[in-house]
């Protein structure tokens, strides 16, 4: 009698559940813990925002048991609206993680869920970091499985594949068995979710996408610790989620499990220096090197010319009023000719910089007019594995230079330092913590792995 094959939920459960801190390799432990104390970062950094306010503020009307930690507001909910609420307010500066080949924001989909589920379950900071390097893994590698092309259907793949990485953090964390970790992946496949219409109108539901990923993994794995079921072959299945989710039927479904334990996507993943959309970083960095190399200002600029794929010119460059006149932070965030100007005009794009004081500024605006994007066969060819960016920027006086950037800050190519890390988690906590919490935190995640349980850590980042 034919055995009967594993479906990729099952592989992807043994994976999840057989990964411990103990089998995971000196590089790893050191990366997710970065990866950890980068999203913590954001978590409290976001808390300065609107949105962020007004889903705190859902989370209070919702209430729940005090089980978990809203991070930088002193009081705590159930572990899955303290999971959403966090994640939410994480990814509003646009400042958290993302891998490239998996075309999303793994940390953030899987790190508030682990923070928020540890603390219920009083798990050890060895089973978080395994618990977030397993969930990250497992998104990203959901990701990877549409090749590239799930933004192309009109999906946001952090809310479409972080529900499966945060369905395995919060079961990792509930000792969940074999069963119940397919059963949950199943039931967090029927709330995969997230459509890029927020685009349109510069909302801020990108930000809850990756909230409600956090939210429904969670829930899924509490329902499947209870005996609730879902459906063993959410990710292959007929009507499962690669095949309703694709582009053209464009998938491919063994990308979840080829060498699955073996060798860790997650390594790829990027750490974000400028606030803005992932697909702008190259753009950002592609300018300032021309700028910087030079000495040029706005001032000096006739044109700025910026070579970019497909992709990155849709996300960014459409509708072309909001991006040329952006109306919020969002259209802000992810604006080729905004990320380009402010970051010419100050050096830098950090979270300032994207809010009104600048994109309403006219001379902003003016100098945007100079700024266009356009298809460079040669960094669409690139897709999705690299993100690199051609800028043409040509002054008044007559020269042209051109600058390309084939990683930009913050890829593994290109790393941020621990250095430049916790120097960017001190610029995003500097007024949302006390100076003595901001440093034990950043001492509690450098050496998580001694930490006995999430108690010291929650209560610093607890609020001022």
């Amino acid at each position: 009698m034919e055995t009967q094959k594993e479906t990729v939920a099952e592989v992807v459960s043994k994976f999840a559940l057989n990964l411990t801190y103990d089998t995971m390799s000196p590089d790893l432990r050191y990366m997710t813990k970065r990866f950890i104390l980068d999203n913590v970062g954001c978590m409290l950094g976001g808390g300065r925002e609107e949105s962020s306010r007004e889903i705190v503020n859902v989370a209070k009307i919702l209430g729940g048991e005090p089980q978990s930690t809203v991070i930088g507001f002193n009081f705590k909910t159930s572990f899955v609206s303290a999971a959403m609420t966090n994640a939410t307010v994480g990814h509003s500066l646009e400042l958290d993680d993302d891998h490239r080949v998996g075309t999303q924001h793994p940390g953030i989909e899987v790190i508030p869920t682990a923070l928020a589920v540890a603390e219920y379950t009083g798990a050890s900071g060895e089973e978080v970091i395994a618990a977030v390097c397993a969930g990250c893994e497992v998104a990203i590698r959901v990701g990877e499985a549409f090749l590239g092309d799930a933004y192309y259907q009109g999906f946001h793949p952090t809310g479409t594949c972080g529900v499966f990485g945060s369905a395995v953090a919060a079961g990792k964390l509930l000792m969940l068995t074999v069963p119940q970790m397919v059963n949950a992946l199943g039931i967090a496949g029927s709330q995969s979710s997230g459509l890029r219409e927020w685009k349109a109108t510069g909302a801020w539901t990108k930000r809850y996408q990756a909230g409600h990923a956090n939210f429904a993994g969670a829930m899924a794995a509490i329902m499947a610790k209870q005996g609730y079921t879902g459906p063993w072959t959410i990710f292959e299945g007929t009507f499962g989620v690669l095949r309703a989710y694709s582009y053209q039927l464009h998938y491919d479904e063994n990308v979840i499990i080829d060498k699955l334990g073996e060798k860790f996507e997650m390594v790829d993943t990027s750490i974000k220096p400028h606030a803005c959309c992932r697909f702008a970083q190259p753009l950002v960095d592609a300018a300032l090197k021309v700028v910087k190399e030079h000495d040029l200002w706005p001032k000096d600029i006739k044109t700025v010319k910026i070579g970019t794929g497909k992709n990155t010119l849709i996300a960014l460059t459409e509708p072309h009023d909001r991006k040329w006149k952006p109306q919020t932070g969002v259209d802000a965030q992810f604006s080729l000719p905004f990320s380009v100007a402010v970051a010419i005009t100050r050096r830098i794009a950090l979270a300032e910089e994207f809010t009104e004081k600048y994109f309403e500024d006219t001379e902003m605006l003016s100098f945007m007019e100079r700024i266009e994007g356009y298809l460079s066969p040669e960094v669409e060819a690139c897709w999705p594995e690299s993100y690199p960016a051609i800028a043409t920027i040509e002054t008044y006086d007559g020269h042209t230079y051109t600058g390309k950037v084939d990683f930009p800050k913050g890829d593994p190519e290109n790393p941020v330092s621990d250095e430049e890390l916790e120097d960017k988690f001190r610029y995003l906590t500097e007024d949302r913590l006390s100076k003595d919490n901001i440093e034990k935190v950043v001492e509690i995640l450098k050496n998580f792995e001694t930490a006995a349980d999430t108690r010291a850590l929650m209560t610093c980042l607890s609020g001022l």
